[in-house]
C-alpha cells in the first residue's frame, strides 16, 4: 500500500483540496492481489488503490469509453509469424498503466483509505486517471497511441491493439493488452531498442523473453516452435472443485452411450 500511495504521488495523479460545495466525491477502496510467476510460486503482493467507477453518472462524468485490447486470434498469429521465422518474443509489463492517462473531466474522489490528511474537509481532485474510472482504459489507450506514435508505430487496421514499425532497419511488432505488451522482430537489437524507447515514456518492467502472457504459458522448441499451455490454469481448476486425484478420461462417457431422458417413474437427480 505504501508503494502505492507513493506511485501515485510521483506521478501526480491527484492534489489535496477543497472541494467546491455540493461536490459529488468518489469513492475509494483497496484492493489486493497475489501475483505469481510462470513456475506458480509467488512473485509479490499488489496493492492497488481503486476508485468506484460505477457510481460515476453517465454523460456527467465522462465522455467516450471504448477502448481496445488484443485478441486472441491477433497473438496466435503473431506468435505463428515468430516461430515461422525464428523470431524472438519479449515481453514487458507497464507499470500503473492507468496513471498514465490524462483526465478531461474535473472529477474529486475521497481520500485514499489509511491515508487521509490531517484536514478532513479535504479531497483528492484528480489530475489523472484512475483504476476504476470508466474512461480509465481510454485514456491510457489514447495516451500510449500518441507515444508510440512518436516512435513509428501505427496500429494495425485489423487490430488496432496490434502496433508496427517498419523502415530501413526491419519491422517490429508490439501487441498490447492493457498493461502487458509482447513484442518480436526478425532483429534483437531492434527489441532492445524498442523497449528501451518505451520505458523512457512509461515505468515498465521489462520481462525479458515472453514465459506468461494472459495466464498462457509460452515455451519455445528447439527448432524455434511456439508451445502455448494453460497447466497451472487447468491444475488450478482440478484443485478448486476437488477433481486433482481424478483419473483422466478422453471422454466424460464411453464411446457409444446414449443418454436418455429421465422417465416418469425415474428420480431426476438433484444437482445435475
Amino acid at each position: 500500500m505504501d508503494e502505492e500511495i507513493a506511485a501515485q504521488l510521483a506521478n501526480g495523479t491527484w492534489e489535496l483540496a477543497r472541494p467546491p460545495e455540493g461536490t459529488r466525491l468518489l469513492p475509494c477502496r483497496w484492493v489486493y492481489k497475489v501475483k505469481r510467476g510462470a513456475d506458480g510460486e509467488i512473485e509479490r503482493f499488489k496493492a492497488r488503490l481503486v476508485a468506484k467507477g460505477y457510481e460515476q453518472r453517465a454523460g456527467i462524468d465522462y465522455g467516450e469509453l471504448f477502448a481496445p485490447t488484443s485478441r486472441f486470434a491477433s497473438l496466435r498469429a503473431l506468435l505463428a509469424v515468430a516461430s515461422a521465422k525464428g523470431m524472438p518474443i519479449h515481453q514487458l509489463d507497464v507499470s500503473t498503466a492507468f496513471l498514465n492517462g490524462e483526465l478531461e473531466e474535473e472529477l474529486w474522489m475521497q481520500q485514499p483509505p489509511g491515508y487521509e490528511s490531517k484536514d478532513p474537509n479535504q479531497a483528492c481532485r484528480l489530475k489523472r486517471s484512475i483504476y476504476g474510472l470508466k474512461q480509465a482504459p481510454r485514456c491510457w489507450y489514447v495516451k500510449l497511441v500518441a507515444a508510440l506514435d512518436k516512435l513509428g508505430f501505427k496500429p494495425s487496421q485489423a487490430d488496432p491493439a496490434l502496433f508496427i514499425k517498419k523502415d530501413e532497419n526491419g519491422i517490429v511488432y508490439l501487441l498490447v493488452h492493457v498493461d502487458d505488451i509482447v513484442t518480436t522482430s526478425d532483429d534483437v537489437e531492434l527489441i532492445k531498442k524498442v523497449k528501451a524507447a518505451v520505458g523512457e515514456a512509461f515505468k515498465i518492467r521489462d520481462l525479458g523473453e515472453a514465459k506468461v502472457f494472459l495466464g498462457m504459458e509460452i515455451s519455445r522448441g528447439e527448432n524455434g516452435e511456439v508451445k502455448l499451455s494453460q497447466q497451472r490454469y487447468i491444475e488450478e481448476l482440478l484443485q478448486r472443485h476437488q477433481l486433482a486425484d481424478a483419473k483422466p478420461r478422453s471422454t466424460p462417457l464411453p464411446p457409444g452411450s446414449k443418454v436418455l431422458p429421465a422417465g416418469d417413474g425415474e428420480t431426476e437427480l438433484v444437482d445435475s
